[in-house]
């Protein structure tokens, strides 16, 4: 393998398995790459997920670095979430050649400034705008500790941005991000979520009598969507089954699933019974409260070939508007589930073909090439 076509893809956690939105954007990207003919050499920084994993389909080369979460970190005029990822093994390890570099996130841009990388070839994907996320985590939080420390990293990450320019491009996620980097930084280039992400099938199947939301459980915006949906359910009668899967969901949560006879909770379901009740469910109910780049989730329902009914923040700035069914209140969430409206085997295949086409790799692999190996 050429020398020409080695690249550092640095990530802030380590992406295996791919079973949140974060690192299945960093997993599929880098097999995306390697598949191409591209030689990653793959760092992560590790804390809880592990390092005995088989990387061997999206890397040739693997590090793993520890975040260093000492006192000092807490009191850095740097975010957190870049202060602890400082680790002076990883920049030596960038110094030994002069290949191009993708940082995933804001979060692992600690070494982006630093001045024997500055004639180096930079990309940062950005996975959203970070301070927005957190000053909105900051709203939602029911901990007075939580809100404190979400409105300072949204401080810190607001004048942090600024360092962003020493990339060579940035690569956003979503138009509406796209729109807000450009208005602040002259190389932002929009690469969506690749085709690759998406296990769905590719034809419509028979639906199931539910409707389904997923998620990571144990996240607050999570949870938040999942009370909001009994609250509706409980409102307005509906008295359609819902099945809600995801990871780690807490006691308070368990109890509430447990108070309502339509409701079924299925606590860390494995990826075969995820895709099989994505394949069979009637609709899949997306809800959200805050704007966050761009919802995997969201995608990966779309690829199922069912109905997607969603609240506006989980489109907003992904131009998916046209192929969802938009809702904001439980009265609205009523109609549609009481319409009995499902798409039609023609839909179901315009859907995926859209999909596919306005998330295609191609995009990435033509940033990547110009950017970062064009001289």
């Amino acid at each position: 393998m050429s020398d020409s076509k080695r690249i550092h893809v640095v990530a802030f956690d380590v992406p295996f398995p791919p079973d949140y939105g974060g690192v299945m954007d960093v997993y599929y990207r880098c097999r995306t790459l390697k598949n191409a003919g591209y030689h990653v050499i793959l760092h992560c920084f590790e804390y809880g997920r592990g390092r005995q994993h088989d990387f061997s389909q999206i890397a040739h080369e693997v590090h793993y670095y520890t975040r260093s979460k000492s006192i000092l970190s807490w009191l850095s005029s740097k975010p957190f979430i870049v202060a602890t990822r400082n680790s002076p093994a990883l920049l030596y390890r960038l110094l030994q050649d002069d290949h191009p570099i993708v940082f995933e996130g804001q979060h692992c841009t600690f070494w982006l400034n630093h001045p024997q990388l500055s004639n180096r070839k930079k990309m940062v994907r950005l996975h959203n705008i970070e301070w927005q996320y957190y000053e909105g985590l900051s709203k939602r939080s029911n901990s007075f500790f939580e809100r404190l420390y979400f409105k300072s990293e949204a401080r810190k990450l607001k004048q942090h941005e600024s360092e962003l320019q020493h990339a060579t491009v940035l690569a956003t996620i979503s138009k509406s991000d796209t729109d807000y980097y450009q208005s602040r930084f002259e190389q932002v280039i929009y690469i969506p979520v690749g085709f690759e992400h998406f296990p769905g099938k590719t034809t419509a199947q028979p639906h199931g009598p539910f409707c389904l939301f997923h998620g990571n459980l144990s996240v607050a915006e999570n949870s938040e969507a999942v009370h909001w949906l009994l609250d509706a359910f409980q409102q307005t009668n509906i008295s359609e089954k819902l099945i809600i899967a995801g990871k780690n969901p807490d006691q308070s949560l368990v109890t509430a699933c447990s108070q309502h006879p339509n409701v079924q909770l299925i606590a860390n379901p494995d990826d075969l019974q995820l895709q099989e009740l994505m394949q069979n469910t009637c609709a899949h109910l997306i809800i959200g409260f805050q704007h966050s780049g761009i919802k995997l989730k969201l995608l990966n329902a779309l690829m199922t070939g069912k109905k997607c009914i969603v609240t506006p923040q989980i489109i907003a700035g992904s131009e998916l508007d046209h192929l969802c069914t938009v809702i904001s209140t439980p009265e609205e969430l009523a109609q549609e589930l009481l319409s009995g409206k499902n798409l039609s085997e023609q839909e179901s295949a315009n859907q995926l073909a859209e999909v596919r086409e306005l998330f295609s790799e191609k995009r990435l692999l033509e940033v990547v090439e110009k950017y970062l190996f064009k001289l």
